[in-house]
């Protein structure tokens, strides 16, 4: 205690400055990263551990519940009707209003927890029957059979497991044609645009661009404000958003952040200006970006490409390919207009990965909500 109440003055405001840049580094993009890994000595780890129920139905929810979603804000509800059906319906006290006011990126998270729920279903020995619906609070009704478990299951469920975004370190080395030509293939309606190519250089610019608009906006960061879990007991207690874990913030510069950071710091001027810093750089890492698309914007074309999206997250591990998705152009009207046109892309843009080869893959970090938290 009498050594750090003895430190410089300057040395209290280099961990400062040391906990602003690592927290910008992390929040300022808008979908958070997605997997859950719970935080030492959380409550009910174990019985949340979707291995750890009983009731099949229950399981294939756990691992649905791992997909990813903006802010990790797992927008999904879940309603049972017996033992073979449910209903899956969006939580609008979820919505992000500031930079999702349409509901798209609401919609597309709803798409990939459908998606982790039908990998997981064939995984475990369930056949689910999805049918989208196309208005009405209900998003879609799954109907569940018997069938035989798929052969390669502990190797789907461990994908589901350890999927996650990875922010830092991606290496400024292009993709191979073999690995982009995967991503394509796996992400349906898309595109691959290369390190150093006119596209690429668009989408980095623009990237900067839109996150400069967006930092400078109150409602933005204060809805991104909201959805940080600086305290443990906060993250504890709700069990989504995003904690300096999985915004990347390990270390001292983590300790500081859960200490000292409120809602407070994010609307302050030198944390828009780190957070901005920390995009420029992360915009420009990488080895090029890829890019998703869909028939237009209605309920069942973004349900299908959050599926899409999802299923490109589920491959990138095995590949030792980090994605992060940077989609603040999408987000921003002065640069979502024209953009399809620009890149050159048919369809409607519904997703912008930055995409790299990383050194070492963490594993995930962030928490998720239990099943009989979504369920009724």
């Amino acid at each position: 205690m009498s050594d750090f109440v003895g430190q410089p003055l300057d040395r209290r405001a280099a961990l400062a400055r040391m906990g602003a840049v690592a927290l910008a580094a992390g929040t300022v993009v808008a979908c958070g990263g997605v997997v859950r890994a719970d935080l030492p000595g959380l409550p009910g780890a174990r019985e949340d551990d979707p291995d750890s129920a009983n009731d099949p139905l229950m399981r294939v929810l756990g691992y649905a519940a791992l997909a990813s979603s903006a802010h990790n804000s797992q927008p999904w509800r879940v309603r049972r009707e017996g033992s073979d059906r449910i209903v899956l319906l969006g939580d609008p006290t979820r919505r992000l209003p500031a930079v999702d006011p349409t509901d798209r990126e609401f919609t597309l998270s709803l798409g990939a927890f459908l998606e982790n729920l039908a990998q997981a279903s064939e995984a475990l020995g369930l056949d689910a029957a999805i049918t989208p619906l196309t208005d009405g609070d209900a998003v879609a009704t799954v109907q569940f059979a018997p069938r035989a478990p798929r052969f390669d299951a502990p190797e789907v469920l461990d994908a589901i497991r350890r999927r996650r975004v990875v922010r830092s370190g991606h290496r400024d080395t292009s993709l191979s044609a073999d690995h982009a030509r995967a991503l394509v293939e796996t992400a349906g309606r898309s595109e691959w645009f290369a390190r150093g190519t006119r596209e690429d250089t668009l989408l980095r610019d623009g990237t900067i661009e839109a996150n400069r608009l967006q930092t400078a906006r109150d409602d933005a960061q204060r809805e991104l404000a909201e959805w940080i879990r600086f305290k443990d007991d906060d993250a504890r207690a709700k069990r989504d958003g995003l904690t300096p874990a999985s915004m990347e913030i390990t270390g001292v510069a983590g300790w500081w952040v859960r200490t000292r950071y409120t809602a407070a710091t994010v609307m302050t001027p030198s944390f828009r200006e780190r957070g901005l810093a920390t995009a420029t750089d992360q915009a420009k890492a990488g080895g090029g970006w890829l890019v998703l698309t869909s028939d237009d914007g209605s309920r069942e074309a973004l349900l299908d490409a959050g599926r899409r999206y999802q299923r490109v997250l589920l491959t990138l591990r095995a590949l030792g390919v980090a994605a992060h998705p940077m989609t603040q152009m999408l987000e921003e009207p002065e640069t979502r207009t024209g953009l399809e046109g620009s890149l050159g892309v048919d369809g409607t843009l519904q997703f912008l990965l930055r995409v790299g080869y990383v050194d070492r893959y963490p594993e995930p970090v962030s928490v998720r909500r239990p099943v009989g938290w979504f369920t009724e």
